[in-house]
């Protein structure tokens, strides 16, 4: 016997900023199709939806949503409460338990200018998600443009392991002292290990690696996090993080505008290709069999079909059809950012 179909609705977080809040129903669009992707529960008909005037995205299943595909619609970038949609315009809420290592505020407390949008962040990492297929029960995530941190802090709230690779020393720092503020302002039990590694005679990486986590007895039985935040230039990624360690990378590329990525030599480039192009290989060597990398972009600076090309030419496959296209918006007059989706 068929189940009948079901409808349920999603209401969109009021919180985001108003550039990407515009965005946001157009972008979860498809990244509702890409988390539910590896669920029990296939969807339909995901559209958007004006209920009572308020604007919603809407979808069918057959049957009842199960528990892992409501934690999994918890765990959508803009997401903010889900209904079932009974009689008529009738909404009744639905518990969606993300399951959520640490709060949102470890990632919205550091303010800074240049700042990566969480949500769009957290959007990168669902996708990374989605498309991995190592098979790891807890996945490891390398940022090799870390900044200050932005996609760790994400990537921590998921649980994962992460790793972060920055060129600028101020950056990375702030990042590692702001961390370790957060657990100890939270009274989250850590501890920090630093060391240098070194080529010859020449210094090539500085590192901090946190471990922690979200509870006492986590702590103490061993269940811990770990993040890694070096200081070194992300082509030495494959002379400072262990060969086939990671899951998935997840980068937000230079868009050209305030600061223009850093070719050999330090020869500026306005496209990110260039970076990629030099660096790929060395991110590559961490990256695990049937792992997954995310890149933004700004497509006036740089070209998807070059980037796509490039990533191509280094054996990864190009995921070119829904969902892991489709995000491509306005953040000002400079930046029109998109999404490149690839997989090893």
């Amino acid at each position: 016997m068929i189940n009948p179909m079901k409808s349920y609705a999603i209401l969109i977080h009021p919180g985001h900023n108003r550039v990407y809040y515009d965005n946001a129903m157009n972008l979860m669009l498809e990244e509702i199709k890409a988390v539910m992707l590896n669920t029990d529960c296939p969807i339909d008909g995901v559209e958007p939806t004006m209920i009572a005037k308020i604007p919603y995205v809407t979808f069918q299943v057959e049957g009842d949503l199960s528990h892992e595909a409501t934690m999994m619609l918890g765990r959508l970038s803009a997401f903010f409460a889900l209904y079932a949609v009974e009689a008529g315009d009738m909404l009744r809420p639905i518990l969606c338990d993300a399951k959520y290592k640490f709060p949102e505020s470890i990632n919205t407390i550091l303010k800074y200018i240049g700042k990566t949008n969480e949500q769009f962040t957290h959007l990168m990492i669902n996708l990374a998600t989605a498309a991995c297929k190592t098979g790891t029960e807890r996945k490891r995530l390398l940022d090799p443009l870390a900044g200050k941190g932005t996609t760790l802090f994400e990537a921590t709230r998921f649980g994962y392991d992460t790793v972060g690779v920055e060129t600028n020393e101020k950056w990375i720092k702030e990042g590692e002292n702001y961390m370790v503020r957060y657990l100890k302002t939270g009274r989250y039990k850590h501890k920090v290990q630093t060391e240098s590694k070194s080529e010859g005679k020449r210094k090539i990486a500085k590192m901090a690696h946190i471990t922690f986590a979200n509870d006492k007895e986590a702590y103490q039985a061993g269940n811990t996090q770990l993040m890694s935040m070096i200081h070194a230039d992300t082509r030495m990624v494959q002379k400072i993080v262990r060969k086939r360690s990671c899951d998935m990378i997840v980068a937000d590329l230079p868009y050209g505008i305030q600061h223009a990525s850093k070719g050999q030599g330090g020869m500026k480039s306005k496209s990110a290709t260039a970076l990629v192009k030099e660096a790929l290989p060395s991110w590559l060597s961490a990256l695990r069999k049937g792992g997954s990398m995310v890149l933004s972009f700004n497509t006036h600076t740089t070209k998807r079909v070059e980037l796509a090309a490039v990533c191509r030419s280094h054996g990864m496959e190009v995921l070119e059809d829904a969902p892991f296209v489709g995000y491509e918006h306005a953040v000002d007059q400079a930046i029109k950012r998109d999404i490149l989706v690839c997989s090893l």
